[in-house]
């Protein structure tokens, strides 16, 4: 005969108070969860971002050759400009694409200055278009 034989049959005993939901069970843990912000932080590296890669001499003296051409007909001309935008919070960033009517181009900060007000370093630029009558 076996040690527990004799109550292997028997049936669960009835819980003298009430039975807790799930919900309030789980609650019951909470207090757990000391580490505020931690669901952020897990959030926030499992961000990913991108390497700044720096534009060929090709690329730059085209971009160069463009601005020249935009300062020297002194219209406002609109451009599709792809430039990158460092991250806040950790290393890399984010390349963006816009397009936008040039204001002015400001070469003492060196920046490129668009008619909603939109302020774009030259040295962040990667990619300077031109945009026809017909691509706008």
């Amino acid at each position: 005969m076996g040690r527990y034989d004799d109550i292997m049959n028997l049936s669960r005993p009835e819980p003298i108070r009430e039975r807790m939901s799930l919900n309030a069970r789980g609650a019951q843990f909470a207090p757990f969860a000391a580490l505020t912000g931690h669901d952020e932080a897990l959030l926030e590296t499992a961000r990913t971002t991108s390497v700044f890669r720096e534009p060929g001499e090709h690329d730059l003296k085209e971009m160069s050759a463009k601005l020249s051409f935009m300062m020297m007909r002194n219209i406002n001309m609109m451009v599709e400009i792809t430039y990158f935008v460092p991250d806040e919070r950790k290393s890399g960033g984010k390349y963006l694409t816009m397009r936008g009517e040039i204001r002015r181009i400001d070469e003492y900060d060196k920046r490129l200055i668009l008619k909603d007000s939109t302020s774009i370093s030259l040295k962040m630029i990667t990619s300077l278009r031109i945009l026809d009558n017909h691509e706008l």
